[in-house]
Order: C-alpha cells, then sequence, then structure tokens
C-alpha cells in the first residue's frame, strides 16, 4: 500500500501497489464496456464485474481538481447513497479512491492522471426520464402511472428516512427495462425539513406534467385533474 495526501482534503489515502506497480480495483474487477454520461464532476461507465458477470454503472470522479465545495458534494452523494435501500432508489454497492486509469476508453483517457479518482459502484439504470421523452416522444398511460407512482413511493421512502432529494429533474429519474423508476443523483441531498420537502414536491409535480405532453391528447385532461389531486 501506498500513502499519499489528498490535495482537496489534506487527509492520508491508500493506494494499493502491487511489485511496485499501482494496483487498480477497477482495471481487475471490472470490463468497461460503454459511456452512460458526463456530468459536472466527472463520468459514468456501465461495466461488467469479472467474477459475478453483473452489470454495473461506476462513477468516475477526479477528486482532487475539485474545489471543497464540489468535493462536499460529491462525498454527500455517497453518504446519503451509502443509507438509501428501495425498489425506486439507485441502489449504491461500494466506492474507492485509486488513480485514474487510462486507455479504456477515449473518455477515461482524459481524466486528470495526477489526481486522486473517486470510484463509486451503483445499480445500472441506462436511461432517464429526459432519455425516454427525447429518444421515444410518445408515452402509453400504464407506463405514465408507472413512473409516476415510483417517483412518489421513492420520495416517500427519501422523506422518510430523513433526506431530501434537492435536485429532482427528469435527468435524475432513472428507469429500468421494465420501466420501473428510480431517484438518483443525490449530490445536492440535505437533511430533511418542511420547506425543502415541498420543493421536491413540486419538482415531482412538475416532472409529471412534463410527462404528459407525451401522452394521448385524449388523455390527458383527464390525467391532468388526476396529478393535481396526488399532489
Amino acid at each position: 500500500m501506498e500513502e499519499m495526501t489528498c490535495p482537496v482534503t489534506g487527509c492520508m489515502i491508500w493506494s494499493p501497489i502491487i511489485k511496485n506497480e499501482k494496483f487498480s480495483r477497477y482495471l481487475s474487477d471490472f470490463r468497461e464496456l460503454n459511456l452512460l454520461g458526463k456530468g459536472a464532476f466527472g463520468c459514468a461507465y456501465k461495466c461488467q464485474h469479472k467474477i459475478d458477470q453483473n452489470f454495473y454503472a461506476i462513477k468516475m470522479v477526479p477528486i482532487g481538481g475539485l474545489n471543497k465545495m464540489s468535493f462536499e458534494t460529491v462525498i454527500k452523494e455517497v453518504h446519503a447513497m451509502c443509507k438509501l435501500e428501495h425498489s425506486n432508489v439507485v441502489r449504491y454497492y461500494t466506492s474507492w479512491v485509486e488513480p485514474p486509469t487510462f486507455g479504456i476508453s477515449e473518455e477515461s483517457s482524459s481524466q486528470q492522471p495526477d489526481v486522486p479518482h473517486l470510484y463509486i459502484q451503483m445499480e445500472l439504470c441506462e436511461r432517464s426520464i429526459e432519455d425516454l421523452l427525447r429518444e421515444d416522444g410518445k408515452l402509453d398511460k400504464k407506463t405514465y402511472w408507472k413512473i409516476v407512482m415510483g417517483i412518489m413511493q421513492g420520495l416517500e421512502y427519501l422523506h422518510g428516512k430523513g433526506f431530501i432529494h434537492g435536485d429532482l429533474l427528469p435527468c435524475n429519474v432513472f428507469l429500468l427495462h421494465n420501466g420501473e423508476a428510480k431517484l438518483g443523483d443525490f449530490g445536492l441531498a440535505k437533511s430533511f425539513d418542511a420547506e425543502h420537502e415541498m420543493k421536491d414536491l413540486k419538482a415531482a409535480k412538475d416532472i409529471t406534467v412534463e410527462m404528459l405532453r407525451a401522452i394521448d391528447p385524449n388523455l390527458k385532461n383527464d390525467l391532468n385533474k388526476t396529478v393535481k389531486k396526488i399532489f
């Protein structure tokens, strides 16, 4: 193990070394398949675990290149996710710190080479509501209600655990192949309070109204009335 100082926190962190060469848990345990998306703090990749053969999303964040506020936002996401386990919340598995990997894809090769990176292993959700609306343009009534109920059940669980999401947008509500909705991206999550609870609910309502645009025009009026009753 090699001891190194995190340039942001000043804390000592450990990087494993085998035979004087840096060992990468990411390269050792996973096959990187493709880029899922880029965000303000890093990139997320679809990966397959070499032993259990399951697919995961792994977010790679260059923590040494973040200012203090951004670093705290990333760590806050990890702290929130590790406390949550619900069918309508993206599942967290583990996280670790190591130097960046190179040569796996064009995007990962462009990561900052001289700073430690935080790797966050999560449940794989390849689409968001934003993707659904942009790519499909159409939404049937059954799928609509499944997504709406998933959002509400996820929020109910989240608020019951003492958290506010704080950044509920179509791009942060993810979908499985069966249409099940999952809340993700908890970088702005905060402790529960009544004011921010209302902001979460308003954001959820805005998403459901936005989805109405992709519904059959003949169903919009009835659905809109029901949505108003829910919220």
